[in-house]
């Protein structure tokens, strides 16, 4: 009954009973997670050294605001 309610909601199991990891994200964040998961390596590294050059300059101006 539970699988049949989640996947009615396009959610897991373990979203429904609150244990999931990344259950305070919203679906579309969690989407493109699981999307980069699935990637070779080289691209997900790329990937993720743009996502943390973004974030950093991100953080640098927020702290001279």
């Amino acid at each position: 009954m539970a699988v049949k309610l989640a996947d009615a909601l396009e959610v897991s199991v373990d979203y429904l009973l609150g244990k999931e990891r990344f259950g305070k994200y919203d679906k579309e964040a969690v989407q493109r997670l699981q999307e980069i998961q699935n990637l070779d390596d080289g691209t997900r590294k790329t990937l993720f050294a743009i996502i943390d050059t973004l974030v950093r300059d991100a953080k640098a101006r927020m702290a001279y605001q």
